[in-house]
């Protein structure tokens, strides 16, 4: 009984954690809703708030990270930064434009109350 409350709440764990990021739209292209199953393996610990008691670490990302540049996006998804590993060895060039798909349709996030 016990092990079938911790997958239950497991289970709602994680399908919170894809609705935290949206679920996909009815109008993404496959390769959108494969860009949203990558980030959320893989990019989401880090560019999402994964729970309200953690810090997020990077940047919230949007259509508008790194001015909308669709190429400078992906070199910065490949070759990483000195805080962020980059991916070209752990994703195909194909995956890397599917995260990249997927990162243009957030929109960007409104400021804070009280942020200036």
């Amino acid at each position: 009984m016990r092990r079938g409350v911790l997958a239950a709440a497991f289970v709602v764990a994680s399908a919170s954690g894809v609705l935290a990021q949206g679920a996909p739209d009815a109008s993404f292209t496959d390769a959108q809703r494969e860009g949203l199953r990558l980030f959320s393996q893989s990019c989401g610990v880090c560019h999402t708030v994964v729970q309200q008691r953690t810090r997020q670490y990077g940047p919230v990302l949007s259509r508008e990270t790194l001015g909308g540049d669709e190429e400078l996006i992906r070199e910065y998804i490949s070759t990483g930064t000195p805080r962020m590993p980059g991916f070209r060895y752990y994703f195909e060039p194909a995956q890397i434009n599917s995260i990249v798909q997927y990162i243009k349709t957030i929109p960007p996030q409104a400021a804070p109350a009280g942020a200036r």
